[in-house]
């Protein structure tokens, strides 16, 4: 269970992007903290120019070291996921990003598609002959051996529908996987007014690992 439910709400500063003060209220059914209010457009809070997981730039060398890490990343997330298709290759990426992923695993003979709401990453995919869909409902209905949320979990408004329509997407015996942010005893005894721990209401929801 999460320690010290009495901080909260806790009002915080946007320290990222907009400089908007919101609060980290916590929600006792679920064990989490989340964003109140939620934003109405979370894709104001990615900046086009400034988001980096939705670029495909190499101008700096942040941008160097950020592309030598994702190849990294991509060879052991496909090791991961080759692990989890229980041999169908039925692959769908939630929340795609510049569809590295996808394209990534295209390459190696799978059915891989990706859901990335964010236009500016789409079209950033499509430069690159990956076409993404812009939600669940606009791919034809499928079963998938495995979906991903990478990082993407955190920033869903509604996360506990969009996981029952993923879950409903999944082929028998199937897996998803969610990498997210937890919340550690360390974050929650360092966790101050300034926000620097939780930085920007882009993010919706923080989760707490249970014992």
């Amino acid at each position: 269970m999460l320690e010290n439910k009495d901080r909260f709400p806790l009002k915080v500063l946007d320290h990222v992007y907009s400089k908007e003060v919101f609060s980290l209220s916590y929600v006792p059914g679920l064990d989490v903290l989340q964003t109140t209010p939620v934003p109405a457009e979370i894709a104001a809070y990615y900046p086009e120019d400034n988001y980096i997981s939705h670029q495909n730039n190499q101008r700096t060398l942040t941008d160097r070291l950020y592309s030598i890490a994702k190849n990294y990343q991509l060879k052991k997330k496909a090791v991961l996921l080759e692990r989890h298709c229980n041999g169908s290759k039925k692959f769908l990426d939630f929340g795609a990003g510049s569809g590295a992923l996808v394209s990534f695993l295209k390459n190696r003979q799978w059915h891989s598609l990706g859901v990335e709401p964010n236009p500016n990453a789409r079209s950033i995919a499509l430069e690159n002959n990956c076409v993404l869909h812009p939600s669940l409902e606009s791919i034809p209905k499928q079963e998938f051996s495995v979906i991903s949320l990478w990082h993407v979990l955190e920033h869903l408004p509604n996360y506990e529908h969009t996981l029952k329509e993923l879950l409903g997407a999944l082929a028998p015996g199937g897996k998803l996987l969610i990498a997210h942010p937890i919340i550690t005893l360390g974050m929650q005894n360092t966790m101050a007014p300034s926000g620097l721990l939780m930085t920007y209401p882009g993010i919706c929801g923080i989760f707490h690992k249970k014992p």
